[in-house]
C-alpha cells in the first residue's frame, strides 16, 4: 500500500514538474515575442524623423493659444513647456481672462523676453470666451489649444501638423 501511495505521489511531482516546466517555458516564449515586438517598434519609431519635417518648406505657423484665469502658480511652467517645443514657427498667445492675481505682470514679462509671445487682456467671461479672443488674434494656419496648466512634449506640434498634412486635414 506504501508502494501504491508513494507511486502516485512521485507521478503527481512529475505531472507538476512538467507543467511548471511547460507554463515557464510558455512564459519564456511570449516575453521572446514581446521584446521582438517592442525592437521592431523602437525601430519604426527611430525611423521617424520629425526633425527632416520641421526643417522643409512645408512648414506652416501654429497659434498656440493659452487661456488664462488666476494662474499665477501655474502659468510660468507652461509657457517655459511651450517654449521648448521643436517646432520653428509658432506664436503663442496668452490671453489673460481678467485675473485679479499677478497671472498679468508674469505673461508680460514673459511676452517683453520672447518675441513669439503675445498677451492680451480681456474682461473676465470664461475660457470659451477667451479661447474666441485668441482665435481673433493668431495669426497661425493652424491653432492649437493648451490650457495654463497643461504640459505638452516637445515635439507634438511637428507630430500633429505632419499628420494633418499628410492626411490633408484641413
Amino acid at each position: 500500500m506504501d508502494n501504491v501511495i508513494s507511486a502516485i505521489f512521485m507521478i503527481f511531482n512529475c505531472c507538476s514538474a512538467v507543467y511548471v516546466v511547460v507554463v515557464s517555458f510558455s512564459y519564456l516564449i511570449q516575453l521572446f515575442y514581446a521584446f521582438k515586438g517592442l525592437r521592431k517598434y523602437k525601430m519604426m519609431m527611430d525611423c521617424l524623423d520629425y526633425s527632416r519635417f520641421t526643417e522643409s518648406e512645408n512648414i506652416v505657423p501654429i497659434s498656440v493659444l493659452v487661456p488664462a484665469f488666476n494662474e499665477e502658480q501655474t502659468i510660468c511652467d507652461t509657457i517655459n513647456n511651450l517654449l521648448s517645443l521643436d517646432y520653428p514657427t509658432y506664436e503663442i498667445i496668452v490671453i489673460n481672462d481678467g485675473s485679479p492675481d499677478k497671472s498679468q505682470k508674469i505673461i508680460d514679462e514673459y511676452s517683453k523676453e520672447y518675441k513669439n509671445i503675445k498677451s492680451y487682456t480681456k474682461e473676465n467671461g470664461g475660457v470659451s470666451s477667451a479661447r474666441n479672443f485668441g482665435l481673433e488674434k493668431a495669426t497661425g494656419d493652424y491653432i492649437m489649444f493648451v490650457d495654463s496648466d497643461d504640459y505638452v512634449s516637445k515635439d507634438i506640434v511637428s507630430k500633429l501638423t505632419k499628420v494633418v498634412q499628410k492626411e490633408k486635414c484641413d
